[in-house]
């Protein structure tokens, strides 16, 4: 048999350690059939290893779409259904390198019975367990026996076979875990129709597991793990029995052994001569040898890249997930159709195995790669013209038309990933297992652990992000993604392959002259590049251009942070630049409202937090801007998100509970809200009418609990006003609303840490429902009474209020109006109340602000409103009002022609009040009236001129009592 060792392996370690390779192939006589009955039986034995592995990778595919309910009593999640596929993977990671380990210190054989019992063990948790938890444990045993397995067994047939052998029968390795694939599907396919048939298709992983415990306890260890641990006898037999179809097999084993006992002799001087005999400094040893070798080191490269390209291309997902695709595209049988998928990688295996050794492993693979790309981007392409639904179960016929023949999309599908996995079986499923070829013995069975691991914790990669890429991204995107790591992976292996280190240097010579440009200029122009995508490829043109850029220490983050946000100053150099690389990040990120929040809803809320925070400081010394540059970074975020038109939404059950943060972001941006140019009308499904209005309860329900606000009732209000501002098919507020368009709710101006001014002018409308609905739903459909045929239209209140001192305040109110824990001192105002349009009607408002110490979903800045309005009664017309340092009343029903309590949180800022209001006189009724008012203050040119001209049309005796503090005199 003629090898073309130059044309198709490049020389990657050391030949002098390779001498058993070299007479292995030394003969005066060709080798007889096929290596003998002895081999054959041998690699049988380990290639049942094989055999679990793809039947433990397979079965997968038709068991997350037969469990259903069986499992915690639920239907699987898709992170249920990525754990459950990729816990194998991550334990099999972890198991691989300890494989390499005790396979030199226990040897081959022993690891491989080890594995099998690991194989028993899981099987049998998967195929009793009754929870999802239980199904992740037995998947995690296995994964422990396949990473042991995958390593141990190709290790173990490499050396055993002869090496002009040595390419057919670890091929045959491949071939069993295809084969095993195949097993796995269709009895995956036979107990589908089953109740609990799936607890069988994982159960009889256990057979295979049993046959290969029985065969291995009387079959052989390696001959070089035994010349290794002293059995030179031994390892002499088993030579034999490897040669025994030659007639001269007495002599090669003789010659191989020698070469072996030549190498360990070598490898213990080595050792001995750095005193290190035990296992563990053996295996330190080699790790060294490993990585300072040049040839060894660039074998252990390439094949970590060669099992990296393996699993990153994405095929490992068509195993574990191909019955739940071929189920979102409508194929009758997902199951039996899946077998077409794993029928061809058995075939392409097969022909792999016959191929490899005449074509070459490198011809081979280069050769495939480019088909598999085109299929990848041929999956793409038709998945394009399907309308995939939010989740790999909601792919419905009627919502999948193409711009043409959307109905054989399926089947192009099907065709695409079938010529895929052709691909994939005829080079990259089975050449990345030829790794122990790449590495001397001394070092193999730690460059194939190594090697092994990789491929491991690619899988657990691409295990644990398929579904959700395909929810996330859609088909198309994933499949795009899968094509370029082909692409990307290949190339680079190919550079590492062919790419001269002169080139390289040639190009880092050249390259250099940027170190000579000084660092303020590349600074300076960093600065002045508008974009980040283009700074980043600014500072990959070389490494100069990187250190100066992307070091903490430049001065390019401090001006980008400062050109688009607040607060610059308070970040030190290293912190500026990790939070400046966060914000970019996560607020290109589109997130959509959803009934419950995600981590990455998380996030992003956590950034608005930080925006909003940071806009109310203010820096000693510094100009105030007419607009923050955060709540520019927040409009734009949220504008291409639902976050304001759909401020909560209903889950299942039809409850919305937003967390804290939530909604004390949304609040915090409520003049967007308000804005008739921004989000517009939420719906009426976004708040519950009961809370708005105290549905259901006789007494008033305080805003403040124990120091915490209720920010979630809060937030049902706003979204109240939200809807009836500026819907006009409301036909309630939102003509009015639109009368004036100067008179709006605006963001704040003022920091937090100058005090909020009592003194101002507040427009405002308060909602009414009368008679008090019996039901909620007619609760539901009246809404309000604003513009209905028996009420007066809808107009805007105003407010004005003035500084006060505690002894306006009756004590009886505070039976009204607790404390609820808060320790802050009250702020106590006066004013009036008057409506537009109507200058002879007015109310006397007396109140108190409270600062809330704590913060409320993160942010700091809110402070509770309480205040009466009320009008004296009949008897005392023509009495002047009342001494406010001594004045309480005696009698609510008596006393008071009516009389109002408002109790609101005004929002950080200072500028937006929410709450509600409730008829003290009738208060615990049943038909007590009660409802939400919403305030704002003013803040146009002519506020002051306002104030006094209302005060003189109301002529409100207060405004005369009372004198303004000196300060705002002044």
């Amino acid at each position: 048999m003629e090898h073309h060792i130059d044309a198709d392996q490049p020389l990657l370690a050391n030949d002098s350690n390779n001498r058993e390779d070299v007479l292995y192939e030394s003969s005066d006589e060709p080798a007889e059939g096929l290596g003998g009955l002895f081999i054959w039986a041998l690699t049988f034995a380990a290639g049942i290893s094989g055999l679990l592995f793809g039947y433990d990778t397979g079965v997968i595919s038709a068991t997350l779409v037969s469990i259903k309910t069986d499992l915690s009593g639920k239907l699987l999640t898709t992170m249920d259904k990525s754990i459950i596929t990729s816990c194998t993977s991550l334990f099999a990671l972890i198991a691989s390198p300890l494989a390499g380990v005790y396979a030199d210190s226990i040897g081959r054989r022993k690891v491989l019975l080890a594995a099998d019992t690991l194989f028993m063990l899981g099987a049998l948790c998967q195929a009793l367990t009754p929870t999802v938890f239980g199904m992740v444990v037995g998947r995690s045993l296995v994964g422990l026996a396949v990473g042991a397995a995958s390593m141990v067994s190709s290790l173990y047939i490499s050396e055993l076979a002869p090496s002009h052998l040595r390419g057919r029968l670890v091929t045959i390795l491949a071939l069993f875990i295809t084969g095993g694939q195949v097993v796995a599907y269709i009895i995956g396919w036979l107990f589908s129709t089953i109740s609990g048939g799936w607890r069988w298709i994982v159960g009889l992983g256990a057979v295979p597991a049993i046959m290969q415990f029985i065969i291995l306890i009387f079959l052989p260890e390696s001959p070089r793990w035994l010349v290794q641990a002293g059995y030179v006898a031994e390892a002499r037999q088993v030579l034999i029995k490897v040669f025994g179809s030659n007639s001269q097999a007495a002599y090669k084993a003789r010659k191989v052994l020698r070469a072996i006992e030549e190498d360990v002799a070598d490898e213990a001087a080595q050792l001995s001569h750095n005193k290190a005999n035990s296992s563990f400094r053996r295996a330190l040893q080699n790790m060294a040898e490993l990585y300072s070798v040049g040839g060894n080191r660039r074998a252990l490269i390439i094949a970590m890249m060669l099992q990296g390209l393996q699993q990153l291309c994405g095929f490992n997902s068509l195993m574990y997930f191909s019955a739940t695709i071929f189920e979102s595209l409508s194929f009758s049988s997902p199951t039996l159709t899946s077998l077409a998928v794993a029928g061809t990688n058995f075939l392409f295996t097969l022909l792999a195995f016959s191929l490899i050794d005449y074509i070459g492993r490198r011809r081979i693979l280069l050769y495939s790669i480019p088909f598999m790309i085109a299929a990848l981007l041929g999956c793409a392409l038709a998945f394009s013209h399907l309308r995939w639904g939010p989740s790999l179960s909601s792919f419905e016929d009627d919502q999948t038309q193409p711009l043409s023949s959307t109905s054989s999309m399926p089947v192009v599908i099907l065709i695409c990933l079938t010529v895929y996995t052709a691909a994939y079986a005829s080079g990259l499923g089975n050449v990345p297992w030829q790794q122990s070829e790449l590495f001397p013995l001394s070092v193999r069975s730690l460059g194939s652990a190594f090697a092994t691991a990789t491929n491991w914790g690619s899988n657990f990669v691409v295990g644990l992000t398929f579904l959700p890429m395909m929810e996330v991204l859609t088909p198309r995107w994933t499949f795009v993604i899968y094509a370029l790591l082909t692409w990307y992976q290949t190339s680079k292996i190919i550079l590492y392959y062919l790419t001269p280190l002169l080139v390289l240097d040639f190009i880092t010579d050249q390259m250099a002259v940027i170190y000579q440009f000084p660092v303020e200029l590349i600074e300076r122009i960093a600065i002045h590049i508008d974009s980040d995508a283009d700074l980043l490829s600014f500072a990959l043109t070389c490494r100069g251009a990187a250190s100066c850029i992307l070091s903490p220490t430049s001065g390019v983050w401090r001006a980008r942070f400062n050109d688009k946000y607040d607060a610059g100053w308070k970040y030190t150099s290293d912190a500026l630049q990790i939070e400046y690389q966060t914000r970019a990040l996560v607020l290109s990120q589109h997130v959509f409202t959803q009934p419950k929040e995600t981590e990455r809803e998380h996030l992003w809320l956590e950034v608005l937090s930080t925006l909003l925070t940071e806009t109310y400081m203010n820096k000693p010394g510094d100009l105030r801007r007419p607009r923050s540059k955060n709540l520019l970074r927040i409009a734009e975020a949220v504008q291409k998100t639902n976050f304001l038109s759909r401020p909560m939404v209903r889950d299942g059950n039809g409850h919305m509970n937003p967390s804290a943060e939530y909604c004390a972001v949304q609040l915090c941006l409520s003049h967007m809200c308000f804005d008739p140019l921004g989000p517009g009308p939420c719906l009426r499904s976004n708040y519950d009418i009961t809370e708005v209005y105290s549905w259901g309860h006789e007494t008033h329900e305080s805003l403040v609990e124990d120091g915490e606000i209720r920010l979630d009732t809060l937030l049902h209000i706003r979204n109240f006003w939200q809807r009836h501002l500026l819907s006009t098919r409301e036909q309630s507020f939102a003509t009015s609303y639109e009368e004036d368009v100067l008179r709006k709710p605006r963001e704040w101006l003022r920091p937090l840490e100058d005090p909020i001014p009592v003194m101002g002018y507040w427009h405002g409308y308060y909602s009414c429902i009368h008679p008090y609905p019996t039901t909620a739903e007619t609760l539901m459909e009246w809404q309000t009474c604003a513009g209905h045929e028996s009420e007066h239209d809808a107009i805007l209140m105003s407010l004005i209020l003035i500084d006060a001192n505690r002894t306006i305040w009756p004590k009886r109110l505070d039976e009204q109006f607790p404390e609820h824990d808060l320790l802050c001192p009250r702020k106590y105002f006066i004013g009036s109340e008057g409506f537009e349009g109507d200058d002879s009607l007015h109310y006397h408002i007396r109140g108190f602000f409270q600062d809330i110490p704590e913060t409320q979903g993160g942010i700091y800045g809110w402070m509770r409103v309480c205040f009466v309005s009320y009008l004296l009664s009949e008897e005392r017309d023509g009495q002047d009002e009342p001494d406010a340092s001594s004045w309480e009343f005696y009698d609510i029903q008596n006393d008071f022609d009516r009389i109002y309590g408002f109790e609101g949180i005004l929002l950080p800022g200072g500028k937006i009040m929410l709450g509600k209001y409730f008829d003290l006189q009738f208060e615990g009724e049943e038909d007590c009236e009660r409802g939400p008012c919403l305030y704002w203050e003013h803040t146009s040119m002519g506020n002051v001129l306002d104030i006094l001209t209302i005060s003189q049309s109301i002529k409100d005796p207060f405004l005369t009592c009372f004198s303004p503090p000196r300060e705002e005199q002044a």
